[in-house]
């Protein structure tokens, strides 16, 4: 899953819990969310168990080369300027390194769980920064001589502007 399947309902906390309703925005975050409803209704129905876990701002290498990280990448190693936004949004960024370690970790639970249980957690790094933030670390990382031309672009429409989620360390732990 995404963090996109919270939409609208995302604004409304400050940490969003993997309980939270959902009100996604755009057709990419209903298809999870849709996705999200068929899975927890098969676990009823089938007397499965199910683990959905729901992905905030994961970045690494093998990601879209349209993303903000991996295009952000590009334009400093080829010391080419990178226009963004103003940055000011705020995200719970991740690496996918670290999401598969997550992944492992759950799987090896997941014996622990009971059939006919469900269970939904938000992943993250459990650290939120804005967008400018992290992209200013990158760019520096990665040594750029360009410049990074923080807000040179419009935010989109409908931008939300924190999605910061509420981590459950403890729930891998306890299972």
């Amino acid at each position: 899953g995404t963090f996109a399947e919270y939409g609208e309902y995302g604004t409304k906390y400050e940490y969003i819990p993997a309980d939270s309703l959902l009100k996604p925005l755009g057709p990419y975050a209903t298809s999870k969310a849709m996705f999200h409803q068929i899975c927890m209704q098969l676990c009823e129905e089938k007397k499965i168990k199910i683990i959905y876990t729901r992905l905030f701002s994961v970045y690494g290498e093998g990601q879209n080369k349209n993303n903000l990280w991996p295009s952000l990448k590009y334009a400093a190693l080829n010391n080419l300027d990178f226009q963004m936004t103003k940055g000011e949004q705020i995200r719970d960024f991740i690496s996918v390194d670290n999401v598969c370690v997550n992944f492992l970790k759950l799987i090896e639970k997941f014996s622990a769980i009971d059939y006919g249980n469900q269970i939904t957690i938000n992943i993250g790094s459990g650290i939120s920064k804005s967008v400018a933030e992290f992209s200013r670390y990158w760019w520096n990382k990665f040594g750029s001589k360009a410049q990074l031309l923080i807000g040179s672009k419009p935010y989109r429409k409908n931008e939300i502007m924190r999605y910061v989620p509420k981590i459950d360390n403890d729930f891998i732990n306890l299972l």
